[in-house]
Formats: C-alpha cells, sequence, structure tokens
C-alpha cells in the first residue's frame, strides 16, 4: 500500500482517473455514443477525481451500510426526505436521502465487474447495483439497455443473496443528481473502483465512509497456532477486514488472530 503522506496530489488525482476511466471506456461500449455524451462522461470524470480529496468538496462518495439498514431503503412505500447529520453521512456536498416513487427500483450489471480484467461474478451474475426512486431510477432503465425494473422484493432478495456472498453495500450519493442518495452497490475489492482507490491510498481518499459499525474482537477457540480457521468466509470479505485489523492492531499476532473470526452481523 501507497504511503498517502508522501504520494503528491497529482498522483492521486491521476491514479483516480485512471481507475474512473475504466468505467467511462466499458460505458462506451454500449449504446453508440455521440460526441456530447463523451464530452459529459469526460467531464463527470474529472469533476470526481478533481473534488474526491476531501469529504467538503466531494461530489461522488458512498456510506457503507449494514444489510438491515439497506434494506430499509428499498422498503419504503411513501415518499421521504431525510438529511442525515454529518455525523451519520460525513459528506457536505451530496448526503440527503429523498425517496420519490420508492417502489421504483432498477438492477443492472456492474460497471466495474464488467470491466475487471477479471470478475469476481461471470456474466450473467453481475446484475448487482440498485438505484432506487425516481427519477434517475426510470431514467437509468430508460436510457441503459442493461438496466431493468425490479420490485421491491425482488430487490431485498438480491440483497440478501449479497450479503451471503460477502459483498459490501454501499449507498452512493451524487451531487449532480439533487445532492441525495441515488444507489445502493454491493461492492468488491477486487473489481469496485471506489474500494480499489480506497485500498490503494489506505482510506486517505475518502471516496467510501464507514458503517459505523465495529466488530467484537474476542479470542477465537479452537484456533490452530499457524494461524486462523476461516471456515467458509467469502475470500473477499476477509482480505477487507484484514485491511482494517490490520492497519489497527499492526504486527500484534494474538489479536489479529482474535479479529479474524467475526459475528456473521458484522461481514458487511
Amino acid at each position: 500500500m501507497l504511503a498517502v503522506a508522501s504520494v503528491p496530489w497529482t498522483t492521486v488525482r491521476s491514479t483516480l482517473r485512471e481507475l474512473l476511466k475504466a468505467l467511462m471506456d466499458y460505458n462506451a461500449q454500449g449504446p453508440e455514443q455521440d460526441d456530447a455524451s463523451m464530452v459529459f462522461l469526460e467531464a463527470m470524470v474529472q469533476s470526481i477525481a478533481e473534488n474526491a480529496a476531501s469529504r467538503d468538496t466531494s461530489v461522488y462518495h458512498a456510506k457503507v451500510v449494514q444489510l438491515k439498514d439497506a434494506l430499509q431503503l428499498l422498503c419504503q412505500k411513501r415518499d421521504i426526505t431525510l438529511e442525515p447529520p454529518e455525523t451519520v453521512i460525513p459528506y457536505q456536498q451530496a448526503r440527503a436521502v429523498i425517496l420519490r416513487n420508492p417502489e421504483s427500483i432498477s438492477v443492472g450489471e456492474c460497471a466495474c465487474r464488467a470491466a475487471a480484467e477479471e470478475s469476481c461474478l461471470g456474466e450473467g451474475e453481475r446484475d448487482v447495483c440498485l438505484f432506487v426512486g425516481d427519477p434517475h431510477a426510470a431514467f437509468v432503465r430508460e436510457v441503459n439497455p442493461k438496466f431493468r425494473k425490479i420490485s421491491q422484493k425482488g430487490a431485498m432478495a438480491l440483497l440478501e443473496d449479497a450479503h451471503a456472498k460477502g459483498f459490501v453495500h454501499c449507498a452512493y450519493f451524487k451531487k449532480d443528481i439533487g445532492r441525495r442518495f441515488v444507489a445502493i452497490c454491493n461492492c468488491c475489492s477486487c473489481c469496485c473502483q471506489g474500494m480499489k482507490a480506497w485500498n490503494i491510498f489506505g482510506g486517505a481518499i475518502p471516496l467510501l465512509a464507514p458503517s459505523g459499525y465495529l466488530c467484537e474482537i474476542g479470542e477465537p477457540e479452537g484456533v490452530p497456532s499457524g494461524g486462523p480457521d476461516l471456515g467458509d468466509y467469502n475470500p473477499q470479505a476477509i482480505e477487507a477486514f484484514r485491511t482494517f485489523v490490520r492497519k489497527r492492531y499492526g504486527n500484534d499476532l494474538a489479536r489479529l488472530r482474535g479479529a479474524y473470526r467475526v459475528s456473521a452481523g458484522c461481514r458487511a
């Protein structure tokens, strides 16, 4: 991992642009894009990269949420407007939860996994991105053939399945779409560009905000001295958690081993 303090901002910005450019190139492979559309995509990439250094200026970011909180965003029957405090959604430019016609949900292919050289999900398995509420849910399925309408029940089942696979639920907010919550992505550390940027720069570029929950850490029973028994845990979830505890406990092997065994409620 890079030592962020020693990395100039020009390098950080360049890396972010490269990560985001992969998504732009993927989007350009769909229906034929006119010059105006490509200029718009390029400007969007530029804006995100230029403003990503601070939570005060970030225009596109995500809050990691637990399964129960993600499900709450999908089961609403009435329009809602919430303005969570910065202690919950720690961004200034976009943090409102505004749901209009919340039963309108669109599901589609994860662009990060589709653009990855080696995706953790194969073709036909990548429909894990959810746009919630109008106008953005209706708009994305109208202009993007990779998205379709899904019922609230179907969307909640998809979340449950993603949770079982160890994916991380991220609620995305975007300044350009009303400074509000727009989508839930079920992310992984191997393909998802937001997580890649977070890991490359050690969390110094605040594209993601933590869930606010901590796992209980205790000494596991029956763990052999050679290392922890990881059982059937999803390898992506394991690696993300290892990164977290290594930062927290350094080379304290006893505490590291204890940290690897977490409850199912902390996998997200």
